[in-house]
């Protein structure tokens, strides 16, 4: 039997058209928040760095949270609520050289590649603190 999330995320999520770049599941989302699922889930605010959902699969993120949220909710309902499959929105600048690149661009690999870098203790992330 579906349950459903709890009624702060259960609103439909609708991005793709502004964010035309796919999710490359590189996992740099959840090293710099916790998303609501996971704040709900894991009893912890969206600064808790990183989500305590998030996993590797070798280079792959994986998401505890979206399981839970399968399970609870259904697919369908936890891709709505995590805005799953909406594309890549994060706003990062990267750095090539000396040439600055909006993250979200980077082909899939390199976005991998990148957060390959701060697992391994070999990368930085500045996260700036939200307002309110």
């Amino acid at each position: 039997m579906n349950h459903p999330l709890p009624k702060r995320i259960g609103t439909k999520i609708i991005m793709s058209e502004q964010f035309s770049t796919a999710c490359a599941r590189c996992g740099l989302c959840c090293l710099t928040m916790t998303c609501v699922v996971g704040q709900w889930l894991f009893s912890t605010d969206g600064d808790t760095r990183p989500c305590p959902g998030l996993s590797f699969e070798e280079d792959v993120a994986k998401c505890a949270a979206y399981d839970y949220a399968i399970r609870r909710a259904g697919e369908e309902q936890a891709k709505s609520a995590m805005g799953i499959g909406v594309g890549c929105c994060i706003k990062a600048k990267g750095y090539m050289g000396e040439e600055e690149t909006d993250y979200a661009t980077y082909p899939p690999h390199k976005k991998r590649a990148y957060v390959r870098t701060l697992l391994d203790g070999r990368g930085i992330i500045a996260v700036r603190k939200r307002e309110g």
